[in-house]
């Protein structure tokens, strides 16, 4: 699925596929990690539940106040403990299918939102 975005200024996601997403117009075919103020990076956890203390600080670094969670081809809850986690934090937690993730992230990122998206593709 191809994106158009209403603005160009800051981070994009620009295509969707089951095997990769475009960011800016840069194909990527692992998990994302993607910030609104430009930071993308590679993801290695699927397992919602099993995500160590270190990559958790890596979201935290984004100062973001909203997790955008894109879980595949259909919607997978996040763990309770993650959720607490980053509650006591100040960060809202969404998650849904990476589809509409990557959407959702598009329009946030693009009102200024500070707003950071994990990205699973659903081949992995």
């Amino acid at each position: 699925m191809k994106f158009q975005p209403d603005s160009t200024d800051g981070v994009s996601i620009t295509a969707y596929t089951d095997e990769w997403i475009a960011v800016n117009g840069v194909a990527h075919h692992n998990h994302l990690l993607i910030d609104a103020h430009g930071r993308v990076e590679a993801w290695q956890h699927t397992q919602l539940e099993q995500w160590p203390e270190p990559d958790c600080q890596r979201i935290l670094q984004s100062h973001c106040e909203l997790l955008l969670l894109g879980t595949g081809r259909r919607h997978l809850p996040i763990a309770p403990a993650r959720l607490t986690w980053f509650f006591q934090r100040g960060i809202g937690v969404e998650a849904m299918a990476t589809a509409a993730a990557c959407r959702t992230f598009n329009v946030l990122a693009g009102e200024g939102r500070k707003v950071v998206g994990i990205f699973l593709l659903p081949r992995n």
